[in-house]
């Protein structure tokens, strides 16, 4: 299965037609039922194991980290981000001048994604604690966005893809699956909505909310694979 870009949209190797089966209708995770069954040779049932999402080698990254110039001080950045965030008050739900809550799940977004990176950098499972703690407190959060802004969900939807997979190991059973049940909650239902109705980023926009929403979807459809494989396919090539 190939994903390729179109003058900034990014599509599965066909073009999505859309089912019309949510139109007019509320949009939640348990809406979507898919009608394909999964054969041997599908995406979903041939991704690689955990971690999945931008990293596959842990060991290779740490490698990397320590001789590489660059990597080093990418790194360095990151751990910094980490550090601060471990005793750091929570970030607030708050709505700015637009109506939504860019700032602040771009600001949960980055913590998340640099608690769980450095947690299993430096195989320190504190990071990790405080990045599933800092995951319960964004999902009690009234929402995502603000005034229905996919463009703001997918920020905080990439942090809780990154760190489910990353986590995946470490994290109980119970806590994976709650971290699931916050981005059915929050997440999916805000992107289907777009496809349903064929606007905003799953329509002609030619800006960056296109590539922005769309990786966050493929994002977590892939973190979530092994456990909604038929609804994770779905999502990833919309059929």
């Amino acid at each position: 299965a190939l994903l390729y870009v179109d003058n900034l949209k990014l599509y599965s190797a066909v073009k999505p037609v859309i089912d019309t089966m949510f139109v007019g209708k509320k949009l939640y995770w348990e809406n979507v039922k898919p009608k394909n069954e999964l054969s041997s040779a599908s995406f979903v049932n041939n991704l690689v194991a955990h971690p999945r999402v931008f990293v596959t080698d842990w060991a290779a990254m740490r490698a990397k980290a320590d001789t590489d110039y660059y990597t080093k001080l990418w790194y360095a950045d990151i751990k910094q981000t980490a550090d601060y965030a471990m005793n750091a008050q929570m970030v607030e739900w708050k709505l700015n001048s637009r109506n939504n809550v860019l700032e602040s799940a771009r600001a949960a977004k980055v913590r998340l994604v640099a608690l769980a990176f450095v947690g299993m950098m430096e195989q320190n499972t504190a990071y990790l604690d405080r990045a599933y703690e800092e995951a319960l407190y964004y999902g009690a959060w009234p929402d995502w966005s603000g005034m229905n802004s996919t463009f703001v969900t997918a920020q905080i939807m990439e942090g809780y893809a990154c760190l489910y997979d990353w986590g995946y190991d470490y994290f109980t059973k119970e806590q994976k699956k709650t971290l699931v049940a916050i981005m059915k909650k929050h997440g999916f239902p805000d992107f289907l909505y777009h496809y349903v109705h064929m606007d905003g980023f799953a329509g002609e926009d030619s800006g960056n909310w296109n590539p922005v929403c769309n990786a966050a979807l493929m994002m977590a459809a892939m973190a979530i694979a092994d456990e909604e494989p038929e609804k994770a396919e779905y999502f990833i090539f919309l059929k």
